[in-house]
């Protein structure tokens, strides 16, 4: 999974406009963060998989929750590229910049797919310093799906989030 490479994406036929042309530019913009997001996908997959052929949730959205997995970072695409430089020491100023990348991602992917934007636009809130401080209103707006579905499956992509970005 170390270099996870574009062809081993699942994405359907419809979206790969927008998920290939996204990820071309978050390539361009840091490598760093487009290689994590085809991890995250790739793990965010197998995780999927596991979880619908042993039945634990029945609820569970694969397509949905794989295109959250994919585009969970694509909002950094607005993010001043000094906050790329791995070397950085972080200011909370900093910090404050880059947590606007979530609510970017979901008004990227809201319009093709709003539950995965949903997804993307909670996955930070699980952490001692949650973000975003206030969701979009419309982000709970699902026929088939409670706020206890939603916050699963986002539970899930931050647990892969944050264990490809510790490894």
């Amino acid at each position: 999974l170390l270099e996870a490479d574009i062809s081993e994406v699942c994405i359907l036929p419809t979206d790969h406009e927008l998920v290939y042309g996204k990820l071309r530019l978050l390539e361009e913009k840091d490598k760093t963060t487009y290689q994590h997001s085809l991890r995250v996908e790739i793990l965010g997959r197998r995780v999927g998989k596991f979880i619908k052929q042993q039945g634990f949730y029945g609820k569970f959205n694969l397509e949905e929750f794989f295109f959250a997995s994919i585009l969970h970072d694509i909002g950094k695409l607005v993010v001043d590229d000094d906050l790329f430089d791995c070397n950085k020491v972080y200011t909370s100023e900093d910090r404050e910049r880059i947590k606007i990348h979530p609510l970017i991602s979901y008004e990227i992917i809201k319009p093709t797919h709003p539950f995965a934007a949903s997804i993307v636009v909670r996955h930070h809130r699980f952490q001692q310093d949650a973000y975003p401080s206030e969701l979009p209103a419309d982000s709970t707006d699902y026929l088939d799906y409670e706020i206890a579905d939603l916050d699963l499956h986002s539970k899930i992509l931050a647990m892969i989030d944050t264990y490809d970005s510790i490894c």
